[in-house]
């Protein structure tokens, strides 16, 4: 094809027909349509060169039929120029003069082809250039957005700690003044604890020789009234009541000493296995009461964090208590426990006499003559006592038919007793 191409420009018009038709067999062979019908077209123009017209017009319509069938419009207006050419050349003007009006027609048609494509690819370099001047405006507008949510974040950032930090002032200052009350207040209270304290270990002493001097007071006037009985039987009946008035003067001064001292600062708590403490105190109750026909038993017992005297105290008296309100001819009393989340609550019960439910109110209160019931004890009161110094609650559940059951709790943590 090139040489044919090259023959054709040096006017060596055979030889450039001869290479021409063997650029088309090639082609035609390969399938390369394209190719086949510009050699084609070559070929056409070469015969029409040489005045081998019929040869000319036959290779331009093979070459005419492959640019419709592969829709190549410069082949084809090119084809119809050579046509157009020929015919002039044969004289044959009409034929002529439609092909030539063919090959404007396509001249013109590819021309403002070109021209709409050149503008339209104006239009979209312009469309381009707009969209990227508007996105540059965007990015220009979007950063100022950006900084101005910026500046606002960070003055309402700087104002989100101005305002932290007067607060924490304000509160610091406040709880400055606190602790300065409450500094204030604690040596106010430590003050009255030492004056209480010191009030408290009068009264101990002042109740010691108080005692003391009723307790000689009462052996005198008994021993006046013994003198009295053996000189004289007149008396008997008014001796015997004041005897018994004064048995009953030195219970109650007994029971005063003894809750009067239960308050005293001596307290020092341990560990202890109250099963064992409990067994302990039961031994040593006096001898009229273990003379019982008495069954007691012991059930789940833990160990406990407790000053030892007194709660070997606090049993004796709940059970003392409890063996004065059953039969004397069989006693039955259990002691328990129930353990809790932060304590344990132990229960004393009997199977005696119950307790009517208006009186369990007072039990356990220190009540005077005139208030006191059958039910009433100062040894209860005692009890109460002991069990509000170890940071826990007594109660009793009253049963007049089925005994009493008397409940306290202690604490199992040490911090809640030295609260």
């Amino acid at each position: 094809g090139a040489m044919g191409s090259m023959h054709l420009t040096m006017g060596v018009f055979d030889s450039a027909a001869y290479y021409f038709s063997k650029a088309v067999t090639y082609f035609e062979e390969a399938g390369i349509k394209q190719d086949q019908g510009l050699y084609q077209e070559h070929l056409g123009a070469a015969y029409r060169e040489l005045g081998e017209i019929p040869k000319s017009m036959e290779s331009l319509n093979k070459a005419l039929v492959i640019a419709k069938e592969i829709d190549a419009t410069d082949l084809e207006k090119r084809v119809y120029e050579e046509l157009y050419l020929n015919y002039e050349a044969l004289g044959y003007y009409e034929e002529a003069n439609t092909y030539m009006k063919k090959y404007i027609f396509l001249k013109d048609s590819i021309l403002s082809e070109a021209n709409q494509k050149k503008v339209d690819e104006l239009r979209e370099q312009y469309e381009i250039q707009k969209r990227e001047t508007e996105i540059e405006e965007l990015k220009a507008e979007n950063q100022k957005r950006i900084n101005r949510l910026y500046l606002l974040a960070l003055i309402f950032g700087v104002a989100f700690f101005v305002v932290i930090f007067w607060l924490l002032y304000v509160r610091y200052k406040s709880k400055a003044r606190g602790n300065e009350v409450l500094l204030k207040k604690n040596n106010e209270i430590a003050y009255q604890n030492k004056q209480l304290s010191s009030l408290h270990d009068d009264l101990l002493k002042f109740s010691e020789i108080v005692s003391k001097d009723l307790t000689g007071a009462l052996m005198n006037v008994r021993r006046i009234c013994q003198q009295l009985g053996n000189k004289s039987q007149a008396y008997e009946k008014d001796i015997e009541g004041i005897e018994t008035n004064l048995d009953e003067m030195e219970e109650v001064l007994y029971g005063l000493i003894v809750y009067s001292m239960t308050g005293s600062k001596e307290d020092k708590f341990e560990i202890f296995d109250s099963k064992e403490l409990i067994a302990e105190t039961l031994s040593t109750l006096p001898i009229h009461i273990r003379n019982k026909s008495l069954k007691i038993s012991l059930h789940n017992l833990p160990n406990v964090l407790a000053n030892k005297a007194k709660f070997s105290q606090l049993f004796s008296y709940l059970v003392s208590y409890s063996l004065k309100h059953q039969d004397d001819s069989y006693s039955i009393i259990k002691i328990s426990s129930k353990e809790h989340e932060d304590e344990y609550e132990f229960i004393i019960h009997n199977e005696g006499t119950g307790i009517p439910n208006e009186q369990a109110a007072n039990i356990f209160k220190v009540l005077s003559q005139e208030e006191a019931s059958p039910y009433s004890d100062i040894e209860l009161a005692v009890s109460r006592k002991i069990v509000e110094q170890h940071k826990g609650k007594i109660w009793v559940k009253p049963n007049e038919e089925h005994g009493v059951s008397f409940h306290f709790t202690i604490p199992k943590r040490e911090e809640l007793i030295n609260a």
